[in-house]
C-alpha cells in the first residue's frame, strides 16, 4: 500500500510518499503556487516519482480555509436568525478580541455578514429545547425569495437555543433550499451544538463564508486526482490532528483552520513516541510562520476557541500558538524607528531575495545565507539555486537603513529578533500556563526550525533538542500518522449533584452513535472504531469551563467532582472543594484507526565514522565571529555518530545548526539528538 501526504504551506508544498510494504519514505519540497494550489500539489507528487494509479491513500493538509478567512476572500453570505438577534454578530461580548485595551485607534473587526444581509424571522426555543414561539414559515419563504434576488452564495441559519432543539433550524433550511437550490446552507445546530450564542453564531457564519470556496477546491481536487488514476478517497487533516473525508471537510470547512500546523504536531508525537519522550514542545518554523505546541505526557493541550481575522471561532482544535516568524519574514523599521522582523513575509511569491524570484527586502533566510549558516550550493534538492549576491545586496540595504556599517552584524540582528519572537511564542504556551519549559524537550521541524532550534532552546532553558528525520517535511509525514477523528458535543447545563445521570448517559450514547455513523460512511469497519469522552465543568460563578477526560464508567457524580477538583488544582494550582460544580458540556471523540506510517530504527551494523558524511568545512558567523565549521550531509550519518560543535547538517528541505556549547549524536531512530553543555 502506498500513501501520499501533501501539506500546502504559505511558502512551500511538502510531499511524503510512504510504501507500507517496504517501509520506504520518499520526500519532496516544492514552492507553493498560491494562485492554483493544485499546480504545486502535482509538481510535488511528480518529484517523489510516483503515479496516482499506484497510490491507495492521499491525505491533504490545506491552508485554503485559513487564508480565505484571514484575507476575507469568502462567499457572499447571509444570516437568518431569531427575531431580535440580527445585531448579535455586531454586538459580540463587548470585549476586544484584537488590539490593546488602551489603544485609542482600536476599531472593532466588522462581522463577515453586513447588516443588509442579516434577516430575522419570528420563532424561538427556550433553553430546555421547548418551543417558546412557533416558526413563521411564510416569513422564511419571503426571506428565501429576497435572498434569491440578492444572489447570495451561502446562508448561515442560527436560531436561539438551537443547541437544545434544532428543529426550527432544520425547517428553515428546508424552506430556504426551495428558493436557493445552489447555495451553501449550514445550521448552527450542526456546526456547533453548544451554548453561548455569539460564539455559535460566529462559527456558523465562518463555516458558511468558507463553504462555497472550500467545496469548489475539494471537489476540483478530487476530480483532478481521479482523472490521474487515483481510485481512493481524499482525506483532509483537521484542527484537532485527526482526519475527515473531503466530503465532511467541504461541509464543515471551519474544521480545517489549523490543518497544516496540526499535522506537524501529529508527526512530532510519532517521533516522540519512538524516541521514548513524554514531555515535548513542538517548534514548526516554515517560510511564513512559526507554530508551537506543548505536549505533556504526549497529549497536546486543546484550545476551546481562537480568534481568526479578529473574530471568534469555536471548534475542536489543538492549542497551537502561531506567530508571523519564518524564513521569509522581512526585517523592517517601524514608524517609531524600532527594528522588527515579521510578521510581514516575502511568502512564496516573490520569496526571499536569495531565491532569485524577485524579492528585494532582507529576510531571515537572507540573513542566514549572508552568515553562511545556509549553504550556497543547493536548496530543495537542487530544484532551486541560492543567490548569495542578492541576499548580500538586500542585507546591505537593511544595514544602511539601520545605520549599521557591518552587514554581518545586521544579519545577526535579524536572526536575534526572530529568535526573540519565537521564544515569546514558547513562553506563552509554557510559562504563562504554569509549565516550566526546562522540563520539556524541543522538537524542531519545518524548513527553518532546526536551523534556529538551539538558539531558541538556549533562551528558554531547554537543554534537549531532537531533530527528526526529514524535518522539512514532518507536517506532511504527520498526515500519514493520524487517524480519522470526529468530535461531538452536547450542552447539558446543570449543577452536577442535581443532574440526571441517566440523561448524561443517553447523551453520550447519542453522540457515540452519531460518531459511529460518520465513521461508517467513511468506510471504517466497526472493529477499528474507538471512543473517548470528556466533560466541560466549572465552579458555579466561573465564566469558562475546564475540560476533564473521563471513561464511561467515571460518569458518576462523585467521581466527576473529584476529577474536576484534581484537574483544577493541576491547571490553576488551587481547588475549591466547598463550591458546587456546574456541568456544562458533554463531549465524545469518535476515532477510526487507520494503517499509519511508523518510525523504523536505523541499521546500526556499520561502524559510524563522521568523515563518511563530511561534505565540506566552511567559515560560519557564530557568536559574533567567524568559526571554521564542519558541514555534514545527513543522508551519510549513521546511528551512534557523534557530532561536535560547531557543525551544520544539511539535507533536502532543511538545515540543522549545532552551535558552540552543544553536542550532537544520531540516535537509533535517525533523530539528531542535541544536548546543551553535555554528552548527547
Amino acid at each position: 500500500m502506498r500513501s501520499v501526504g501533501v501539506d500546502i504551506g504559505g511558502t512551500f508544498t511538502d510531499i511524503v510518499l510512504f510504501n507500507q510494504e517496504t517501509g520506504d519514505i520518499q520526500v519532496a519540497k516544492v514552492p507553493s503556487t498560491p494562485r492554483n494550489q493544485a499546480v504545486g500539489f502535482a509538481e510535488g507528487v511528480e518529484a517523489v516519482g510516483t503515479r496516482f494509479s499506484q497510490v491507495q491513500r492521499v491525505v491533504h493538509g490545506t491552508t485554503v480555509a485559513t487564508n480565505a478567512a484571514i484575507e476575507r476572500r469568502g462567499a457572499k453570505t447571509a444570516l437568518v436568525t431569531t427575531a431580535g438577534y440580527g445585531d448579535l454578530l455586531e454586538i459580540g461580548r463587548g470585549q476586544r478580541l484584537t488590539g490593546g485595551l488602551f489603544d485609542p485607534k482600536f476599531v472593532r473587526t466588522p462581522p463577515l455578514v453586513p447588516r443588509p444581509l442579516r434577516f430575522e424571522v419570528e420563532e424561538r426555543m427556550d433553553a430546555t429545547g421547548d418551543v417558546y414561539a412557533p416558526l413563521d414559515e411564510d416569513g422564511v419563504r419571503q426571506i428565501g425569495r429576497r435572498l434569491a434576488e440578492l444572489e447570495v452564495d451561502a446562508v448561515a441559519i442560527c436560531s436561539l437555543h438551537s443547541y437544545a432543539n434544532g428543529s426550527h433550524e432544520r425547517r428553515i433550511g428546508e424552506l430556504l433550499a426551495e428558493h436557493l437550490p445552489g447555495a451553501f446552507l449550514c445550521l448552527s445546530s450542526e456546526v456547533l451544538a453548544e451554548y453561548r450564542e455569539y460564539e455559535r453564531f460566529s462559527t456558523t457564519v465562518f463555516n458558511a463564508y468558507l463553504g462555497p470556496l472550500m467545496r469548489r477546491y475539494l471537489n476540483g481536487m478530487q476530480e483532478w486526482l481521479h482523472d490521474r488514476g487515483y481510485g481512493g478517497d481524499l482525506q483532509i487533516m483537521t484542527s484537532n490532528a485527526g482526519m475527515v473525508s473531503a466530503e465532511v471537510a467541504a461541509e464543515f470547512p471551519v474544521l480545517t483552520i489549523l490543518s497544516g500546523p496540526a499535522a506537524g504536531v501529529s508527526g512530532a508525537v510519532a517521533v516522540a513516541e519512538a524516541a521514548g519522550l513524554e514531555n515535548v514542545i513542538t517548534y514548526d518554523m516554515g517560510g511564513t510562520s512559526t507554530d508551537v505546541c506543548l505536549l505533556k505526557d504526549l497529549r497536546p493541550t486543546a484550545s476551546p476557541a481562537r480568534v481568526v481575522g479578529g473574530l471568534p471561532l469555536k471548534t475542536s482544535q489543538l492549542d497551537i500558538n502561531s506567530i508571523g516568524a519564518g524564513g521569509g519574514s522581512i526585517g523592517w523599521l517601524d514608524t517609531d524607528g524600532s527594528f522588527r522582523v515579521g510578521p510581514r513575509s516575502a511568502g512564496a511569491e516573490p520569496g526571499p531575495a536569495c531565491y532569485g524570484r524577485g524579492g528585494r527586502e532582507a529576510t531571515v533566510a537572507d540573513a542566514n545565507l549572508v552568515l553562511q549558516r545556509l549553504g550556497r550550493s543547493t536548496l530543495l534538492g537542487n530544484r532551486m539555486r541560492m543567490h548569495p549576491d542578492l541576499a548580500l545586496a538586500a542585507m546591505e540595504s537593511l544595514a544602511a537603513q539601520l545605520g549599521v556599517p557591518d552587514v554581518h552584524h545586521a544579519a545577526d540582528g535579524v536572526i536575534k529578533v526572530a529568535v526573540a519572537n519565537m521564544v515569546s511564542a514558547i513562553r506563552t504556551i509554557s510559562i504563562e500556563i504554569g509549565e516550566d519549559p526546562r522540563d520539556f524537550a524541543l522538537i524542531p521541524f519545518g524548513g527553518a526550525g532546526p536551523l534556529h532550534a538551539c538558539l531558541v532552546a538556549e533562551e528558554t532553558g531547554i537543554s534537549t533538542v531532537v531533530v527528526p528525520p526529514h524535518p522539512g517535511n514532518l507536517s506532511a509525514l504527520g498526515l500519514l500518522t493520524s487517524d480519522l477523528k470526529h468530535e461531538l458535543v452536547r450542552t447539558y447545563l446543570t449543577i452536577l449533584h442535581e443532574g440526571d445521570v441517566d440523561r448524561v448517559h443517553a447523551l453520550l450514547d447519542s453522540m457515540e452513535q452519531e460518531g459511529r455513523d460518520m465513521l461508517s460512511r467513511e468506510g471504517m469497519p466497526e472493529d477499528r472504531m474507538a471512543f473517548l469522552y470528556s466533560a466541560d465543568m466549572r465552579y458555579v460563578g466561573q465564566g469558562h469551563e475546564l475540560n476533564v477526560w473521563l471513561t464511561r464508567e467515571e460518569f458518576d457524580v462523585q467521581v466527576m467532582a473529584q476529577r474536576f477538583h484534581d484537574a483544577h488544582l493541576d491547571r490553576f494550582t488551587y481547588s475549591r472543594n466547598e463550591l458546587p460544580i456546574q456541568l456544562v458540556n458533554l463531549r465524545a471523540t469518535a476515532t477510526g484507526r487507520v494503517s499509519k506510517l511508523r518510525v523504523h530504527p536505523l541499521d546500526s551494523s556499520d561502524t559510524p565514522d563522521p568523515r563518511t558524511a563530511l561534505k565540506e568545512t566552511r567559515d560560519v558567523h557564530l557568536c559574533g565571529q567567524w568559526m571554521s565549521t564542519r558541514v555534514y550531509q545527513r543522508e551519510g550519518l549513521l546511528a551512534g555518530m557523534e557530532l561536535g560543535a560547531p557543525a551544520i547538517v544539511e539535507e533536502m528541505g532543511s538545515t540543522t545548526l549545532i552551535p558552540p556549547g552543544w553536542t550532537g549524536r544520531l540516535d537509533s531512530n535517525g533523530n539528531i539528538l542535541l544536548v546543551a553543555g553535555g554528552e548527547a
